[in-house]
């Protein structure tokens, strides 16, 4: 047996193929949410909703329980969390999640902080502000940044705000290790020109803009007349130091580096196929994205020199909205999705890094 996953090893490693670890699938979870996990020494914090609560426990580096999960109980038991994310300033851990309240209240943006093993609560659940945007976190400089909505607050660990301010609300947020934030927004111009004696001809520009410390892009759509079809919201994702786009259109999936160090890299993926839910996460080297494609959640890994692996099959039957992708390593990710009874996740392990083309 050891001869036999030692040549798969090989072979796929030759392809130039990812290696999938085993998936690793929870206890059974009523009404399984969303899921999230922080890279934290040797292993990773993992949070998750079940019930009344956001459980917060430790994996080891093949995704394997450690402990017994701590518990945070939710302001608004009646509002299950619809999202999460953690963050870590080296001393402490940072939950946000989205909680989405009955019919007629707004979506509501929570926080709260735990002790760096995740088994005391610092600062209890805390609300930040109502949108229906997703948020996003990072650490910096000790502080933790939240961008939620139009919002972006810089906290302290015990929750008390050191700075707010307010920007045009984004589609997408991503936090580098350094705690820098990239963004994408979107913004809709109509245009109509015609005479007297003429039907008017008009002219609909959703344009995209990405942001990050030192890049900003637009990627605009024109359509004639002013209903404008359904144009998935492009993402950021984080690379390393800098960042990546992915912009979904129909006939292709486009991906670019944002960056101005050195030359970007471009890749032209396939259309993916409708809702279009796509997870992204980059080591600064090689790219993993991951997206949903009926009945399967499946991967490609984009290198640094422009070239591809074959896409793969990461999950089957997983739920459609659920794939997460984190860094865990130089040449490991971790990919997380839902069954609709439980949370899975895989290790997938690249190649070691490659040389970026010279242009």
């Amino acid at each position: 047996m050891k001869t036999l996953l030692f040549a798969l090893f090989v072979a796929a490693s030759a392809a130039g193929q990812p290696i999938l670890g085993p998936e690793v699938k929870s206890a059974p979870i009523p009404a399984a949410g969303d899921v999230a996990l922080l890279p934290l020494g040797t292993g990773y914090v993992i949070a998750w909703p079940e019930a009344d609560r956001i459980n917060v426990g430790h994996l080891d580096g093949t995704l394997q329980a450690t402990d017994t999960p701590f518990s945070i109980l939710l302001p608004a038991p009646f509002a299950p969390p619809t999202f999460i994310t953690l963050a870590t300033n080296g001393s402490s851990i940072l939950v946000v999640w989205k909680e989405q309240p009955p019919l007629g209240h707004a979506d509501s943006t929570y926080a709260a902080t735990l002790t760096r093993d995740a088994k005391a609560i610092l600062a209890p659940p805390q609300f930040l502000n109502a949108t229906p945007n997703l948020p996003a976190a990072g650490a910096r400089l000790g502080r933790y940044v939240v961008v939620s909505g139009d919002e972006t607050l810089v906290l302290t660990e015990r929750l008390e705000t050191d700075s707010l301010s307010v920007t045009l609300a984004s589609v997408s947020e991503a936090f580098n290790a350094q705690g820098h934030v990239a963004t994408v927004t979107a913004a809709i111009d109509k245009n109509c020109r015609g005479c007297a004696f003429c039907f008017p001809t008009c002219t609909t520009t959703e344009t995209f803009t990405f942001t990050t410390p030192s890049v900003t892009k637009s990627v605009a759509f024109v359509f004639f007349g002013f209903n404008v079809p359904q144009v998935e919201n492009p993402i950021v994702a984080t690379d390393g130091d800098h960042f990546v786009a992915l912009v979904i259109k129909s006939g292709e999936t486009d991906v670019f580096e944002l960056r101005d160090d050195q030359p970007a890299a471009t890749w032209i993926l396939d259309p993916l196929p409708l809702p279009g839910i796509i997870a992204a996460a980059g080591n600064g080297s090689d790219v993993l994205v991951v997206w949903w494609s009926a009945p399967s959640i499946k991967g490609i890994v984009l290198h640094a020199d422009r070239s591809t692996s074959q896409p793969f099959v990461i999950a089957q039957h997983a739920v459609y909205n659920s794939p997460k992708v984190f860094v865990s390593s130089s040449n490991e990710f971790v990919v997380t999705y839902r069954y609709e009874d439980a949370i899975a996740g895989r290790v997938i392990h690249v190649q070691g890094e490659r040389q970026r083309a010279v242009r």
